[in-house]
């Protein structure tokens, strides 16, 4: 005759388990029937109440679907956010964030090639981008003359390689002011730089400008 294998947990057991995983952030509000079956749940840090599995909660770490979906949310956005910061405006995301390792729809603006990638493998260390555009790695000369064939001769390339390809900072001199300032390699293939030091001038000079005219308005 078969053994019947008792049953892991009961009610009080596991209200103590789930302590040893959350502390108080986490209420046991339903009784404890079998490991597979849901039990109530509060999260006390929002006040959310939801059935869970038993053994989802204290083996698989499964928690608020409330709050979990809140961080997928900031998760989607700092995911946005590093795409931004690394390759400008020259790749669009057009997937739905899942998680850091579930394919993401890409798409680069200059081929307007789109494909799936993980967006850890986009961010990361790796950061692979347009299949397309990078069967060979992007080389120097290759920015060289993409910027000569958009900018003409604005341009002079100052750096001597590129680690990540295009979404690298480079150093240029911009022949119309002869100042040399950073800029990344994707912003120089896909848009109009503007001169940082240039811009910073015409600040203030609009600024000095203002001053002298409020210093010779007549004051009521």
């Amino acid at each position: 005759m078969a053994k019947v294998r008792p049953n892991k947990y009961t009610t009080e057991s596991f209200k103590k388990r789930v302590y040893e995983l959350v502390g108080n952030e986490y209420t046991v509000l339903g009784d404890y029937v079998k490991s597979y079956k849901k039990i109530l749940m509060r999260h006390n840090t929002c006040g959310h109440e939801y059935e869970v599995i038993a053994s989802n909660f204290v083996n698989i770490g499964n928690r608020c679907p409330k709050c979990n979906s809140r961080n997928k949310v900031l998760e989607a956005d700092i995911f946005k956010e590093k795409v931004l910061n690394q390759v400008g405006n020259e790749y669009s995301v057009l997937g739905e964030y899942v998680d850091g390792d579930t394919p993401i729809l890409m798409r680069h603006n200059i081929c307007g090639r789109e494909w799936m990638i993980r967006p850890t493998f986009f961010v990361g260390k790796k950061r692979n981008r347009c299949p397309r555009c990078n069967r060979g790695k992007a080389t120097l000369e290759d920015l060289k003359i993409r910027v000569k064939n958009k900018h003409s001769d604005r341009f002079t390339i100052i750096s001597n390689e590129l680690s990540h390809g295009y979404s690298d900072d480079i150093v240029v001199l911009d022949n119309n002011c002869d100042h040399q300032y950073l800029v990344k390699g994707n912003t120089l293939v896909s848009s109009n730089p503007v001169c940082p030091i240039c811009a910073e001038n015409k600040k203030k000079e609009k600024a000095e400008i203002n001053t002298a005219i409020n210093k010779k308005s007549p004051t009521k």
